[in-house]
């Protein structure tokens, strides 16, 4: 948090009940995350993995630029239905 890549969904929450969402800066990050995890990613042993594990690899390794877009987008959506549940 001090590094404003994420913020506290209910500031005042409990320890127990605290949930996270990424800011614009943490949004910002995507691309170095995502080349983070391309590096090393073939050191983890499939087996390992779930499929919603496997699914995203193989989503980075097809075309890491579309997964980048497509997840942009996902959370954006994310967000306005999120805002949207808050005003209700």
């Amino acid at each position: 948090m001090e590094l404003g890549l994420i913020e506290k969904l209910d500031p005042l929450g409990t320890k127990k009940s605290t949930r996270y969402i990424a800011t614009l800066k943490g949004v910002k990050a995507l691309p170095v995350i995502i080349e983070m995890y391309i590096f090393s990613i073939d050191s983890i042993d499939e087996i390992l993995l779930d499929e919603s594990q496997l699914n995203i690899k193989r989503q980075i390794l097809a075309d890491r630029y579309k997964f980048e877009e497509n997840t942009k987008i996902n959370y954006a959506s994310f967000l306005k239905d999120l805002i949207t549940q808050k005003k209700a």
